[in-house]
């Protein structure tokens, strides 16, 4: 399978921005007699922790977004 990536080159500075931003995770419970939508807000520490132990999780991401923290909006 081929998967669409774009590369962008950041400033150095922009990373510390992501680090110390909040990121708002969607994801839902499908395999479930009443699925449900969660929505987790999230350090990337806590984001970076979720995904490490995703396979143990009975959910579907269905998206990452960034809310906000240090100039990112």
């Amino acid at each position: 399978m081929k998967r669409r990536i774009t590369k962008e080159t950041i400033k150095p500075e922009e990373v510390g921005k992501f680090k110390n931003a909040l990121y708002e995770v969607k994801t839902i419970t499908p395999l479930v007699e009443n699925p449900i939508k969660r929505t987790y807000i999230l350090t990337q520490a806590e984001l970076t922790q979720m995904l490490k132990e995703y396979e143990t999780y009975g959910e579907f991401l269905i998206s990452i977004k960034v809310i906000g923290g240090n100039g990112i909006a």
